[in-house]
């Protein structure tokens, strides 16, 4: 079994300004979820979302940051579906930032997947997601593009 999701995208913006969208929460709520995120090393936070009716992902994801580069790399833990304290899974969600002649190559790996169906679900969700990171960074360009 696949144990990592690896996905590669690519943004027509700089690095600095993904790294914006990964970093700044109120921009992660618009893309991602609602966070208590902070840039800093060993910072805990959780991702929040209330949970919808056609959604699986509802509740919250606990987080600790283990590596920050700025513009560059960022990873943290995801611990999701905390039952009586413990995480039903733990795994690893890393962001690397590389700049390309077209603006930004975004990857993502994340890893430490014990199932199959945890690691489909996740990386159906990541592609929406990244979907969504990409038309928020659309729409952000054309706000402030003159007129």
């Amino acid at each position: 079994m696949e144990k990592e999701i690896k996905l590669k995208w690519v943004f027509k913006t700089s690095p600095e300004k993904v790294w914006d969208y990964l970093t700044q929460p109120e921009l992660l709520s618009q893309w991602l979820m609602y966070s208590d995120f902070k840039p800093i090393l060993g910072h805990k936070f959780q991702f929040y979302k209330e949970a919808k009716l056609d959604c699986i992902y509802g509740g919250m994801v606990f987080c600790e940051i283990v590596e920050i580069k700025t513009a560059q790399l960022l990873s943290y833990t995801w611990e999701f579906d905390i039952e009586n304290g413990k995480p039903q899974y733990h795994s690893l969600v890393t962001w690397h930032l590389s700049p390309i002649e077209e603006g930004t190559e975004l990857t993502l790996i994340h890893s430490g997947f014990t199932h199959k169906t945890q690691r489909d679900n996740h990386e159906d969700g990541w592609i929406i997601l990244l979907e969504n990171l990409g038309n928020r960074i659309a729409i952000q360009k054309n706000e402030t593009s003159p007129v």
